[in-house]
């Protein structure tokens, strides 16, 4: 993912989440804005996979649950919504 720093959606306010995307860009200490993210969260888990930025769960809002993942590709600058199936139901068996 290159030298740097991405640091993507959280709170403006106390109601108020965000969808913006920043990048720290390591070598030159310098921040940059990148593509916002089609839904603003807070509280988000992200991961990398493949050279692209997973971003799934977190809150809108005061706490209200996000369940629109997606997807950033650095290459392209785009974001794109992505389908995952439902995780399998755990017995107690």
């Amino acid at each position: 993912m290159g030298c740097g720093i991405y640091v993507i959606g959280g709170m403006i306010d106390p109601m108020t989440t965000s969808s913006g995307v920043s990048f720290l860009d390591c070598r030159t200490h310098t921040w940059s804005q990148l593509p916002s993210m089609r839904f603003a969260r807070r509280e988000a888990k992200a991961g990398v996979l493949d050279g692209k930025i997973y971003v799934m769960g977190g809150c809108v809002g005061a706490d209200w649950g996000n369940d629109n993942p997606e997807v950033f590709d650095p290459k392209t600058q785009t974001w794109s919504s992505v389908c995952i199936p439902d995780p399998p139901v755990m017995n107690k068996e």
